[in-house]
């Protein structure tokens, strides 16, 4: 499963350490991220999933508003269970995919050893 994890492949695991998807997607879960390319980033819709990065942290939210500044598409996204849309714009650059499947509760000790590592 290394190669999974680590994200050679079209498909990989990541595992969700945060409630800020809640009910849709809850801390705990993992999914499977699809990646995407330039061409399939242009197809993404308003209400899709969007797995990206910010800060150097990857990122689970839902599209809200898309932009298009000098030639690149930008998102706008919202944690399902926050109350206001994040604070700042996702470039296309920062897509790494969107969410393909969910598979709940599987990441849980995970989540449980990173919170253990990193009080």
């Amino acid at each position: 499963g290394v190669a999974l994890v680590s994200g050679y492949f079209k498909y990989y695991l990541v595992t969700i350490g945060s409630g800020s998807m809640t009910p849709t997607i809850c801390k705990g879960d993992a999914i499977i991220v699809k990646k995407l390319d330039e061409e399939e980033i242009k197809e993404l819709n308003v209400g899709d999933v969007l797995v990206f990065r910010n800060s150097g942290k990857t990122i689970v939210h839902r599209i809200v508003k898309i932009l298009q500044i000098k030639e690149k598409y930008c998102f706008k996204t919202k944690g399902d269970y926050n109350v206001a849309e994040d604070a700042y714009i996702t470039n296309q650059d920062d897509v790494v995919g969107t969410t393909y499947l969910r598979i709940p509760w599987i990441g849980i000790p995970t989540v449980w050893l990173n919170e253990q590592v990193n009080f």
